[in-house]
């Protein structure tokens, strides 16, 4: 089953990396990285929780002002 991301910030899915705005995601296996995306990129309720997402919030919050 794929999930849908949710996470504004995704963009491509590489194998086992996964690419986001704030980078390159590199996982040690297939198992680890669907545990990331179904906890974070994948979670319509908690994909703001991501480091990397927070990170780029923040950026965004302060190019705004």
């Amino acid at each position: 089953m794929t999930l849908a991301m949710q996470c504004p910030f995704f963009k491509r899915n590489d194998s086992l990396d996964l690419h986001c705005e704030g980078g390159i995601i590199k996982f040690p296996d297939s198992a680890s990285r669907r545990e990331y995306v179904v906890e974070y990129c994948g979670n319509e309720i908690h994909w703001h929780k991501c480091t990397i997402c927070r990170n780029l919030e923040k950026y965004y919050e302060r190019k705004e002002n």
